[in-house]
């Protein structure tokens, strides 16, 4: 449902794109013909790319792939354009703000903003593809009251959203192992997400994940997309890169912390209440919650969890959409206190769909747990 309900809006949008732009052009030569030839087919290639979404992709279809992708952010910056344009003609009819050497020859302004728009989206866009090949160290300091002296301070280093596949290959697999190691974590934890959906002939990139390296070791939880592919197939696939998954599950680190790596929902299949995982946690320990997505933040509170570690959101990935996913998340980025309870929600490793950022970065987020108050 969800996926017809955006498709109806995808054909709309970019219908609406094509009568407005191509609007710009009287005549009908050959041309003109190729322009509209090649936006059909840039429009097509999405549906295509996620019809095949689950599938192992050969060299022909990536390409389709990265079309596709590419195009869902152009086409986002093309409605803008042509709706502010729409918007400006409209206030124009009641208030003069267009200059009248603009409208003394309609036809060549209407070529110029078209070939001006295209112009400036293709900047826009291989600017945000640029954008996501350098990765970000965010530290945060998070301060644990019940955290023991002996291990005070602690690095853990918290990535979410790599979402290996079409997009994310090999090469950019092994510098976000190298940025993670290079951060000298005692404990990684990865926040779902890890995978973009079949893991089928990945096992180059399991052993590339397999030389993260923590004296506490490496978990994950589960993601949305790991259930793209196949839940159980994404397990085995991260569980053979040496990376505990917790499932509804809690690891103590004696004397440190404890750790709640809850599943995703789309599993359907909950094993454990949070009280019940609660129950199995060292009271004397702060607690920290690892889950895909950041939401039920009051409810977690409440729960007597000290620092909860989220994903998902991609901060928006791309502007506008982070002015949407701060308005559906309580929090959608960055550092954050709900209550008693500690919040970081990171923007991600990795992109879903097109490997495009704009207003936004790829991170990684070295937390130093600290007493502050020097207590045990």
């Amino acid at each position: 449902m969800f996926f017809s309900s955006f498709l109806a809006a995808y054909v709309l949008i970019n219908a609406y794109i094509y009568f407005r732009g191509f609007a710009a052009f009287s005549e009908k030569g050959w041309w003109v013909v190729c322009l509209k030839y090649l936006f059909v087919a840039l429009v097509v290639a999405f549906p295509v790319m996620h019809s095949l979404e689950d599938s192992r992709y050969g060299a022909v279809l990536d390409v389709v792939n990265l079309i596709g992708s590419f195009w869902i952010v152009a086409m986002v910056y093309f409605f803008l354009i042509v709706l502010l344009s729409d918007i400006v003609r409209l206030v124009d009819r009641f208030l003069p703000v267009i200059p009248a050497r603009l409208k003394a020859d309609p036809k060549r302004t209407g070529r110029t903003a078209f070939f001006g728009s295209i112009g400036l989206v293709v900047l826009i866009v291989f600017l945000g593809w640029l954008n996501t090949q350098f990765i970000r160290v965010e530290n945060v300091a998070v301060d644990l009251a019940k955290l023991p002296k002996a291990h005070n301070p602690t690095a853990v280093v918290f990535a979410s959203d790599f979402h290996i596949g079409p997009t994310i290959h090999e090469r950019q697999v092994e510098d976000f192992v190298e940025e993670i190691n290079a951060a000298n974590p005692d404990i990684i934890l990865i926040g779902g997400d890890l995978v973009e959906g079949s893991v089928d002939g990945m096992n180059g990139t399991a052993e590339i994940l397999s030389r993260l390296h923590a004296p506490r070791g490496v978990y994950a939880v589960m993601g949305n997309h790991e259930y793209h592919g196949g839940a159980e197939k994404a397990e085995a696939f991260i569980e053979s890169a040496d990376i505990t998954v917790l499932r509804d599950e809690v690891v103590t680190f004696p004397g440190i912390v404890n750790l709640v790596g809850l599943d995703d929902p789309r599993s359907g299949n909950k094993k454990a209440s949070m009280a019940d995982l609660m129950a199995k946690c060292d009271p004397s320990l702060p607690t920290i919650l690892l889950t895909h997505r950041p939401v039920n933040m009051e409810e977690y509170a409440g729960d007597g969890i000290d620092l909860m570690l989220a994903g998902h959101s991609h901060h928006g990935q791309f502007f506008p959409l982070t002015i949407i996913t701060n308005l559906v998340y309580t929090v959608s980025y960055g550092y954050a206190r709900i209550g008693p309870m500690q919040v970081y929600v990171t923007s991600g490793l990795g992109t879903w769909g097109p490997p495009v950022r704009v207003l936004t970065h790829p991170e990684i987020v070295k937390i130093t747990l600290v007493n502050g108050r020097g207590e045990k």
